[in-house]
């Protein structure tokens, strides 16, 4: 129904179009862009026609071409960063229109164009919300290996957690924090106005704990820009789907003119320089001598004739280096990409191959990218643009975190010995089984590490995305466009165990196989119109109105066998334990929106707007949702009655509240049943089982945001802040409850019942700190501070309370009114070293007066796994032809749940602060004595750090160099990432998470940490 709605809507304007096709005339629009005093062409300069989605790119010559312009007046916006934006209104006539700018070096941003929800761009000045737009210009690409690296630390609001240090790992990323309980709390992600796929953890196959990522299939080389609408205020017209924000990316696009070619290799290594642990093992005696051969914390502090009293040696391995797995890894990118055209049609054209190696050799990423973006000009009044992106990806998974076929788990819960010959018989108690040649102390005696590579786990992805949009101005006041786009994306998981290579248990040397093929799709199409109206000389009226359809759906189907038939790696080669299961959704959403934008003297702007949606997951009794926005922005330094302060040179004062929401999941609203086999005398029968017992008042979570800001230019537009604050409810959120056992139905079903609030602060600084013709110095500073609070969990039908719920490792952290969601609960312990002797010892039980800690009565909060505060620095320096850039991330406020530290000190003993106590270490034997005892809120640690996450270095190489190799120009870049941490943090890295992209769960259990890059890159243009 809500398809043929669509469709309806769509054929009728098609008619529209077709006989207004003849009206109205176009011009093309051209200029050159120079830089003021230096007078030197820009090039890379986004110049845009105001209201609608035509623009283009100035060349090396600092040249731009806009055809299709209609004729009329127009307003032309040029932006780059590190300048301040022009915009100026021009006359365009049959002929064509002449344009040109000199662009004044600056921080400010206020004429920087943004692409809204109707597709049409507007300035900054007009748009009352805090949009955050990373140029994507400014990203030293040679520094980054993954979009979420792109990502990260590059606005205020948005925070990017890496998980592991393995290629293709996840990311979680949030925007102004969680909103929900229950549904994915990940940005809606769209990429030249088509809705991408951005599902996290996905993959249905557990290597312990690791997922890929499908934010992490864009490719940062084809990126122009990235524009993220970080909450309800800004997003609502977005609707359903909105409410976690929006990143929204802009492709590079081909530009009129001499074709232009531009190609780079990079070499880069990947190294673990992390400082692993050694597993410990202390050897004593006791005070009559009796020999011990664990002489760890807890023998030492019995108390009794039986205790360990003195320590005479301590041996240590380190599995993962004497074993020599780790190695040195590679990194490896070609690309090529051509754009020109001419007036009537532009193209750009890229490719791109990489090659990485992690430094498990079971882990390893290749991928290709092709895109191919063409602009056509159908008519004078009429554009077609047509983008296309292709990933053909094929990524090798490692056993890691929760998985004792780890390369890292499995040696950090190893032994102290290597039981190599000549060593067994002098640690008897560790090397039981005598000498051992291949397990070099890893976990699983008698088995050889680099028999763990043998389990094959990999991921193929073959992704489509393609969207085609059209532009229709008939006139100079009003415009209409429409996008259809689809992402399609075919992924196949398998895992694969040959038999007899890994000789642990029986269905292990069996050998297995497993398949796991998923088609997953998004259909995206909109059609929106836009009309202006100049009432008044100071009055400006803006309507538009448009309608949006999206259809995501996903069908997996998987088949596993074992016992598997050697020399064959096909499901058919297997021989029992047969399974096949089949998985399918499909969810789609109608909406329809306006909006009506006032603007008086271009320095006070009121819009208001509105969007409806009907959803296909919402229950049967909930018809529509309707999300409504309203904003204000005033750029009062433009006022004639304005203060003139010689410091202030801008400000605008804006101030905005709207919704958005999110939809419940598949099915959550239905009462549907479950296929079985039954057994009937006997035979197998087919049957069937309450799969979900649904509910027909099911309706979308709704978030409400207030967001007020000002944006500051000081000293001649030299520095720039910006600065929000934004408050955000989220009511009827979805909450998990228990059905009664006698219903005879499913154990439970969701309702609309919770509210969580986030709320916080977001400042941008830019200072352009010296600019002159030989140095240029620029700093940014973004720092954004947050707070999340459950503020209630609600109660069922019968008017009954929502008792709180654990989740997360070891059920550490809570759900519960009052407190952060997902923040750790525990009982705190605390310590006190009172006979000095540098060990934590409970000789007679925790209470007792000897016991040197305790365990408070009752659990209280210790924290959130979110950081409360990120400030990062990015400072850039170019002298010449050398430009130094660096990000510097600092996030604080945060807490992790060691649960390696658990593993390795209070379950097997092979820790520091066990092994080797000492006044040093007093918090950490405490933290091992308590969760002994099962109360492991010692190991709740501060994960505050400081990273040093890139340092790159760019030289452009005289053209003589260039010219040698036959191109116009040359840069050659080196970059480095993952530099540096500082911490307090007693793990390896204070930044990962086993449980990768999960909504809260949060825990270092057994991770690996992150690897440091190098690479070098040049990259010529032809």
């Amino acid at each position: 129904m809500m398809r043929r709605t669509f469709l309806s809507i769509v054929a009728a304007v098609l008619a529209l179009a077709s006989s207004a096709m003849a009206q109205g005339t176009v011009g093309t629009v051209s200029g050159t862009i120079r830089e003021r005093g230096s007078e030197r062409a820009i090039p890379g300069v986004q110049v845009r026609v105001v209201g609608t989605q035509r623009g283009g790119l100035t060349d090396a010559s600092g040249v731009y071409r806009i055809a299709g312009v209609p004729s009329g007046s127009v307003t032309l916006a040029a932006q780059l960063l590190g300048y301040a934006p022009q915009s100026r209104a021009v006359l365009v006539g049959s002929q064509g229109a002449t344009a040109d700018f000199i662009l004044v070096p600056a921080v400010t941003t206020l004429d920087q164009v943004v692409v809204t929800a109707t597709g049409q761009s507007e300035r900054r000045r007009e748009s009352g919300a805090s949009t955050s737009q990373i140029d994507a210009t400014q990203i030293t690409t040679a520094a980054v290996s993954t979009f979420s690296d792109a990502l990260s630390s590059r606005a205020p609001g948005v925070v990017v957690q890496t998980s592991a240090g393995e290629s293709g790992a996840g990311t979680r990323v949030r925007i102004r924090g969680s909103n929900s309980i229950s549904l994915s709390n990940e940005p809606l992600l769209i990429v030249d106005g088509v809705r991408l796929d951005n599902t996290p953890e996905s993959s249905p196959i557990d290597v312990g704990g690791q997922f890929p990522s499908r934010l992490n299939d864009i490719n940062p080389e084809e990126i122009e820009s990235i524009e993220v609408v970080k909450g309800p205020a800004a997003a609502a017209l977005y609707g359903t789907a909105a409410a976690n924000g929006v990143i929204q990316i802009t492709t590079k696009k081909g530009r009129a003119g001499k074709t232009k070619w531009d190609g780079f290799g990079e070499l880069g290594t990947l190294t673990d320089v992390n400082d692993y642990p050694a597993n410990l093992r202390s050897y004593g005696h006791t005070a009559a001598g009796t020999l011990r051969t664990n002489c760890s914390l807890f023998s030492r502090t019995l108390g009794t004739a039986g205790a360990c009293t003195t320590v005479d040696s301590t041996i240590s391995n380190i599995p993962i280096k004497s074993s020599g797995l780790l190695q040195q890894g590679n990194r490896r990118l070609l690309g090529l990409s051509v754009n020109g055209g001419a007036e009537a049609i532009t193209y750009f054209i890229a490719s791109e191959y990489q090659k990485e190696q992690n430094v498990v050799p079971s882990n390893g990423l290749q991928r290709m990218n092709i895109r191919t973006n063409v602009r056509s000009q159908l008519h004078r009044t009429l554009d077609a643009q047509l983008n296309i992106g292709f990933i053909n990806s094929e990524l090798r998974r490692p056993q890691n975190d929760n998985n004792s076929y780890g390369v890292v788990s499995a040696s950090m819960l190893g032994s102290a010995a290597d039981c190599a010959p000549g060593q067994a018989t002098k640690h008897a108690s560790l090397c039981s089984g005598g000498t051992d040649t291949v397990s070099h102390g890893y976990y699983n005696r008698g088995l050889s590490p680099y028999d763990f590579l043998n389990i094959d786990v990999r991921q193929n992805v073959q992704r489509l995305t393609g969207g085609l949009t059209s532009n229709w101005t008939p006139t100079a006041w009003f415009a209409m466009n429409g996008t259809f786009g689809a992402d399609i994306n075919h992924r196949a998981d398998t895992q694969t165990l040959p038999p007899d290579v890994l000789v642990v248990d029986q269905p292990s040397q069996e050998g297995y196989r497993g398949v796991y093929n998923a088609n997953i799709f998004n259909y995206t199409a909109s059609l929106n119109a836009q009309a202006t109206w100049n009432a008044m000389p100071t009055l400006k009226l803006t309507t538009s109105a448009g309608t949006a359809y999206s259809d995501e759906g996903f069908h997996r189907t998987d088949a596993f066998g074992a016992k598997l038939l050697s020399g064959s790696s096909s499901l058919a080669g297997t021989a029992a334990r047969f399974s096949v299961s089949e998985l399918t959704n499909d969810i789609r959403t109608l909406g329809f929106l306006g909006r009506e934008q006032v603007a008086w003297r271009d320095r006070l702007f009121l819009t208001g707007s509105v969007r409806t949606d009907k959803n296909s997951a919402f229950g049967a009794n909930f018809a529509r949702v309707v999300y409504p926005s309203v904003s204000a922005s005033w750029v009062a330094s433009e006022e004639p009655f304005f203060p003139k302060i010689p410091s202030l040179s801008q400000l605008r004062l804006r101030a905005a509240v709207g919704s958005s929401g999110q939809n419940p999941g598949y099915l959550a609203a239905e009462q549907y049943y479950r296929p079985v086999t039954s057994i009937v005398q006997g035979a197998d029968v087919p049957a069937f089982t309450i799969g979900g017992a649904g509910n027909n008042s099911l309706k979308p979570e709704k978030s409400t945001e207030r967001e007020l800001g000002f944006d500051l230019g000081l000293f001649d537009d030299r520095i720039s802040v910006e600065y929000s604050h934004y408050n955000k409810l989220t009511k009827d959120a979805l909450v998990n409850v228990n059905n009664a056992p006698s219903l005879g139905t499913s154990p439970n079903r969701f309702i609309n019942v919770g509210k969580v609030r986030n709320w916080g602060d977001e400042v941008l600084l830019r200072a352009a700190v010296l600019q002159n013709r030989l140095v240029k110095v620029d700093m940014t500073v973004n720092g954004s501070f947050t707070k999340n609070n459950l503020e209630d969990l609600g109660s069922d039908e019968a008017g009954v309370a929502i008792p709180q719920f654990f989740g997360g490792f070891d059920n550490t952290q809570i759900f519960r009114t009052g407190v952060p969601l997902g923040a750790y609960w525990a009982n705190a312990v605390s310590y006190s070293d009172a006979n000095g002797d540098g060990l934590i010892g409970c000789p007679a039980g925790p209470g007792s007066p000897t016991c040197e800690f305790t365990v408070a009565d009752s659990a209280t909060l210790l924290g959130t796994p979110f950081p409360k505060t990120e400030i990062s620095f990015t400072p850039s320096v170019q002298l010449g032809w050398a430009r130094l850039t660096a990000t510097l991330d600092r996030r604080s406020g945060q807490k992790i749940y060691n649960l390696t530290g658990v593993y390795r000190n209070a379950i097997f003993a092979n820790g520091e602060a066990v092994q080797l106590p000492n006044a040093g270490n007093l918090e950490r034997q405490a933290a091992a004595q308590a969760a002994a005892l099962g109360y492991n809120g010692g190991y709740i640690e501060d994960a505050a750090f400081t990273k040093l996450r890139e340092v790159a270095l760019s030289l452009t190489l005289p053209p003589r160099l260039a010219a040698r190799a036959g191109a116009g120009s040359a840069v050659l870049t080196f970059a480095g990432r993952n530099l540096h941490t500082w911490t307090n943090y007693s793990g390896l890295d204070p930044e990962v998470n086993s449980n990768a992209q999960s909504n809260f769960s949060t825990a270092d259990f057994l991770t690996a940490p992150n690897v440091r890059y190098f690479t070098a890159r040049l990259a010529l243009s032809f």
